[in-house]
């Protein structure tokens, strides 16, 4: 069987072959030919684990796998297949991470738009990710971290969270100055930003 540990990762939402973790290395350091030939043996080890067909973890990876072949078609169609295996109904929260799989897919695939629309989403209701999650992922801030679209939708989210941070310590302190809040508005931006790049070097 090809489940052996050393080759293959079981986790909450994922079921993932040790190389495709290896294309995604490459993905990043933009060396699309070994990309390409390690995300090939990802995938004939996926197609392997028939056992798994029906699990959203393994859809949503194989979807993952095959956008990192270029393969759009079957990588949406797997995606999609995840969602519909963990629809919101049954867990919010977990729907949400096939939802955030979804939009590295559109990202990875070009549909940029696509996937600004999901990042949207996933920020404007209850979700698994916050705002840090978003602009310090590996993806999406490799590849929008200067599109002005991105920018505005995570900002939009920081802000509101921290507005609603600086409100509820106003209701513990009503005595609060109006300059008093403003200063704490900005060194709790200053604080959150720095903590999340070291969360990000961490990861």
């Amino acid at each position: 069987m090809v489940g052996k540990k050393d080759s293959i990762e079981f986790g909450y939402f994922y079921i993932m072959p040790k190389y495709a973790e290896l294309g995604f290395a490459y993905w990043l350091m933009d060396e699309k030919e070994k990309q390409e030939q390690a995300s090939k043996k990802a995938l004939e080890m996926m197609l392997k684990l028939k056992e798994y067909e029906g699990d959203p973890r393994y859809h949503s990876n194989l979807g993952f796998i095959y956008a990192m072949l270029d393969n759009k078609e079957n990588a949406v169609r797997e995606a999609k297949i995840a969602l519909a295996l963990s629809p919101p109904s049954k867990d919010i929260f977990k729907a949400t991470l096939y939802e955030g799989l979804l939009a590295e897919i559109y990202t990875f695939i070009g549909e940029n738009d696509k996937a600004l629309d999901m990042i949207e989403k996933l920020l404007s209701g209850p979700s698994s990710f916050s705002w840090e999650d978003i602009k310090y992922h590996h993806v999406f801030h490799k590849v929008f971290k200067n599109h002005p679209r991105f920018i505005s939708i995570v900002k939009k989210d920081e802000d509101n969270v921290i507005t609603d941070q600086i409100k509820n310590m106003a209701q513990e302190k009503p005595k609060t100055s109006v300059d008093n809040a403003i200063k704490t508005k900005t060194d709790m931006k200053s604080f959150i930003s720095i903590n999340s790049f070291e969360h990000f070097i961490q990861f």
